[in-house]
């Protein structure tokens, strides 16, 4: 988990990994950025994925400060990556979360899903870009982004790219949404009894889950319990004042530790 962990708000705090997946290996590799304050913070992950390589990576990113998260990933010949990323961001909170998929060898796939929340008068940002140079043939890239929007200041933006170099490419595509709780699904879910915070809860578990199912095994409580500590706080517009917080935040992480 990386908390760069200054408060002072005149502060740029830094943080930068670089790696490589060898030949015929497989990785799975789970960050998560958590950090508050005033200042701001600069994250930059930078993997290369050799020949026949196979790479899972999860991003949790729970800021709340103005953060700019940039993922650079580069794929040789018949390398496969995937990339799932989860944003919560709350309070006045600015998230810039930017992937960058390059391909250079032939046959090689990249999938990159990458989710956000958005709570009270937080800002979330996904800019993902592909770009297959010429000399992957046959490569394959997709790129999907979800937001989601809670609060009337909230507010978010997604921005899938592809650069396609190559006249032969297996599959390019992408597909983005920004979505909030519009009146009619808040007025169906009130004459079921369900209040407009219990539907934002489920909406979120929802989210959470799909990103959770696909992560380790043995991170999903771990994970599970940062996720909703995020989104119940005093100031957030989802509250949680009952006397089984506890008991709650154990059924999330029930939830994620047994889903295979």
């Amino acid at each position: 988990m990386i908390s760069l962990g200054i408060e002072d708000k005149d502060v740029l705090k830094t943080f930068v990994m670089e790696g490589f997946v060898g030949r015929n290996v497989k990785a799975k590799i789970t960050f998560v950025e958590k950090d508050s304050g005033k200042s701001f913070s600069y994250i930059l992950h930078r993997v290369r994925s050799y020949d026949s390589s196979e790479c899972r990576f999860h991003n949790l990113i729970l800021n709340d400060n103005v953060a700019h998260v940039r993922e650079e990933h580069v794929l040789s010949s018949k390398s496969k990556l995937h990339v799932y990323g989860l944003m919560v961001a709350r309070d006045s909170s600015w998230q810039d979360y930017y992937t960058n998929t390059i391909h250079i060898g032939p046959y090689s796939l990249s999938k990159v899903d990458i989710k956000g929340v958005a709570l009270d008068s937080s800002t979330i940002t996904h800019r993902g870009l592909a770009k297959v140079l010429g000399s992957a043939l046959d490569a394959s890239s997709i790129i999907k982004s979800e937001m989601f929007v809670f609060g009337e200041k909230a507010k978010a933006n997604s921005a899938p790219m592809l650069e396609i170099e190559s006249n032969n490419v297996k599959e390019a595509r992408h597909a983005t949404s920004i979505s909030r709780l519009s009146e009619d699904h808040i007025f169906y879910l009130a004459t079921r009894g369900i209040s407009i915070g219990e539907a934002e809860e489920l909406v979120i578990k929802s989210v959470s889950e799909l990103f959770l199912e696909k992560a380790k095994t043995l991170s999903k409580k771990f994970l599970g319990k940062l996720i909703y500590e995020s989104i119940h706080t005093k100031n957030t517009v989802i509250k949680d004042d009952s006397q089984d917080r506890e008991e709650r935040a154990s059924n999330w992480r029930g939830t994620y530790t047994y889903r295979c």
